[in-house]
């Protein structure tokens, strides 16, 4: 279809590997349906090189309101300190006002600002509110709720998207426009009722928050243990006495013991936190338009592993993903202060600990900035923010440049500006400079491949092989284009189905897909063929009719049953209606009949992941490093499912604990080969090397 973005103007199947298919959360299954209901318009294309940085720039004048009538010579962009040569310049907009007008079914006319900036309209909004539920506090739960809600009500557009993320999982498995069905969603949520780290925190002996737990048991320092020591027997000076100081040694036994519990599920939350981000980052950043993430929390200590926040932000940056971290403490942010879970304030006047910086809302600050999301703080009434960030996301531009220093693979720091005084600027701090597969695709600048998302609480996720995802989508794109163009003959009933046929899908490459769906349902009612009848399925799949989606692909594989992307599209379809069964059966059909693409191996190990069946998921993740060695997603997949299962193991009999140090060892190796493979996680690797070093 000429004049169509190839990358974003269909549901690129492949993708499916790079979303439900390559993640063993629902997290990733609700992606991939909103990654198909965004068509992507055609984008401002680059000068021919692989290194091309596109930021979104949101410029606001005193007011607050969007400013629409700047040029490329009014913006300047710094790496360290470096001037860039800026090559385009694009409005990005809702705003009928700016927006000429199409007629019904047609595409979009060009238009240009009066200063001569082409003008282009704002693909759906993407809102995904996650609540970290972990690190909120029950009148910060309520605080959070109430604003979601507020907002969920009047504040979202017409055609704006949103979803609710709880717990690693989105709510209902989709990403949808219905604000009744997201608002019944979010009623359903409740704090777990086991919050026991910070209930106990509240008990005697008192441990003020996860950073001096951490500091009196991770990094041993005695002033920290003398601190909370006084602080307990002042509280308490009979426990305190004893003959020789017996006592105060058992106080310190037991402060000690506590805070190494403390310290230890603080790490890991704060880790599975981080990862939900991650997978968020990665997920959403394949869409075109204004994606944000809007994290609702009370912050969380991140000791000595910043680095994962780092990664966090720079691949949401890379993406394009906004994180905004909205803090629900409201305007007590002591920690001494917290009405945890209806427990008694921790401050009194026997508390001789003097905090000093809230070290715990660094994170909440480092993902905003680092972004260009928004930094919310300090307000008890959270709603005013979020129409802040919707105005923020509702009129921006998308500015294009080639940097002066070839990508290298590390995180690089921008600074975007205006000339014009008075106005406020809102975009990213950095990127992650890594290459893109084809510099003449605007639309690779989002085809960041997706994550293998495993359960091993210190693993990291890895990218697929974005290259190779890239020219499958361009495979099943041109398959299904050539197939519709052919002239009406063996492969159609009549021309005029073959005409239908080729109408609806240059609606869907428009966007249009309502439209498409009805022409393209004509066609294959009239005999136009299964290629018009794949891209009916991709229409319903669009449009979240998964059930429909799959019948048509079914019928299809009966077809062309040697067609290898079906299978994949097809399961992506089972998965999203819960049919794992028979995306499992599918998939491992695909493996027998393509035993030596990688791809299929792991597919299929991340769906049994998925079911539970951990053993059969590394003998697929096996096979798959065996037909790819030098391909590292597979020995990434194979290293996290063996580390999870020894994770696991260690905890059962003599027996498993012993086939537990052979999955350990197996992890080892596997991780290890991925380093030597090289990555953009290597640093999460290094980390979950780091992390089985110390497992006894």
């Amino acid at each position: 279809m000429a004049g169509t973005n190839t990358r974003s103007s269909l549901r690129p199947l492949p993708g499916s590997r790079a979303r439900a298919l390559t993640a063993a959360l629902a997290l990733a299954a609700s992606l991939s349906v909103l990654r198909a209901q965004t068509p992507a318009p055609p984008q401002p294309q680059f000068r021919g090189r692989a290194d091309v940085v596109q930021v979104d720039v949101s410029v606001l004048d005193k007011t607050g309101k969007p400013v629409t009538d700047l040029t490329i010579a009014d913006f300047d962009v710094r790496e360290s300190g470096a001037s860039q040569k800026i090559d385009t310049l694009a409005l990005l907009t809702a705003n009928p006002a700016l927006l000429p007008a199409a007629e019904p079914g047609a595409a979009t006319p060009a238009a240009e600002t009066a200063t001569g900036v082409v003008i282009r309209r704002l693909p759906p909004r993407i809102f995904v509110f996650a609540l970290d539920l972990a690190h909120l506090s029950t009148s910060g739960f309520d605080r959070t709720r109430a604003a979601i809600r507020s907002f969920l009500d009047d504040g979202l557009r017409p055609g704006d998207l949103a979803g609710v993320v709880v717990e690693g999982k989105m709510l209902g498995n989709q990403i949808i426009a219905d604000k009744h069905r997201l608002l019944a969603l979010l009623a359903d949520v409740k704090l777990p009722a086991g919050m026991s780290r910070y209930a106990e925190m509240r008990q005697w002996p008192k441990v003020i928050d996860e950073e001096e737990a951490n500091r009196i048991a991770v990094r041993r320092l005695p002033e920290a243990l003398d601190a909370a020591v006084l602080r307990a027997c002042t509280e308490r000076p009979s426990d305190c006495g004893g003959v020789g100081g017996g006592g105060r040694a058992a106080v310190e036994a037991q402060i000690e013991s506590k805070a190494a519990k403390i310290a230890g599920e603080s790490q890991n939350d704060a880790i599975v936190a981080l990862n939900i981000l991650k997978a968020l980052a990665n997920g959403l950043g394949r869409f075109p338009g204004p994606k944000h993430v809007l994290l609702f929390s009370e912050g969380f200590y991140t000791g000595e592993f910043m680095d994962r926040v780092t990664d966090v932000s720079g691949l949401a940056a890379q993406n394009n993903v906004r994180i905004s971290t909205l803090d629900a403490r409201g305007l007590a942010t002591d920690p001494r202060m917290d009405n945890l879970l209806g427990e008694a304030p921790l401050l009194s006047t026997t508390d001789h600990v003097v905090l000093g910086n809230d070290i715990n809302a660094d994170v909440l600050a480092t993902l905003a900035y680092e972004t260009g999301g928004e930094r919310v703080r300090n307000r008890n009434i959270l709603r005013p923010a979020l129409d802040r960030i919707a105005d923020i996301t509702g009129t921006y531009y998308l500015l294009g440049y080639s940097p002066a220093t070839p990508f290298d693979g590390k995180y690089r720091r921008i600074d975007v500006s205006v000339r014009r005084p008075g106005l406020t600027v809102v975009a990213r701090r950095g990127y992650l400079a890594v290459r893109r597969p084809s510099a003449t695709d605007a639309s690779a600048t989002a085809d960041v491949a997706g994550d293998p998302i495993v359960p091993a609480p210190v693993t990291a996720v890895g990218p697929a092989n974005a290259a190779r995802d890239r020219v499958r989508m361009e495979e099943i794109h041109a398959a299904v284009s050539d197939r519709l163009a052919a002239p009406a003959g063996a492969a159609t009933a009549n021309a005029a189905a073959s005409t239908l046929a080729r109408e609806g899908w240059a609606l869907y490459g428009e966007g249009k897909v309502e439209a498409a769906r009805e022409k393209l349902a004509l066609a294959s009612a009239q005999g136009a063929g299964i290629w018009a009848d794949y891209a009916l399925a991709l229409c319903e799949f669009t449009l979240r009719n998964a059930a429909a989606a799959a019948t048509l692909w079914e019928r299809i594989r009966k077809v062309e049953p040697g067609y290898e992307p079906l299978y994949f599209d097809l399961a992506d379809a089972y998965l999203t209606t819960g049919r794992l069964a028979d995306a499992v059966s599918l998939l491992r059909e695909a493996t027998r009949r393509w035993p030596k693409d990688a791809d299929t191996h792991n597919a299929l190990g991340l769906v049994l992941l998925k079911r539970g069946a951990s053993d059969d998921a590394i003998e697929s993740f096996q096979r798959a490093v065996d037909a790819a060695p030098d391909d590292g997603v597979g020995w990434l997949n194979l290293g996290s499912a063996s580390h999870a299962r020894y994770l696991r193991r260690l905890g059962g009999s003599a027996g498993e604990r012993s086939l537990g140090s052979r999955d350990k060892e197996r992890a080892i190796q596997s991780y290890q080969k991925y380093l030597a493979i090289g990555g953009p996680y290597e640093a999460q690797a290094r980390n979950a090397l780091t992390a089985l070093g110390w497992s006894k």
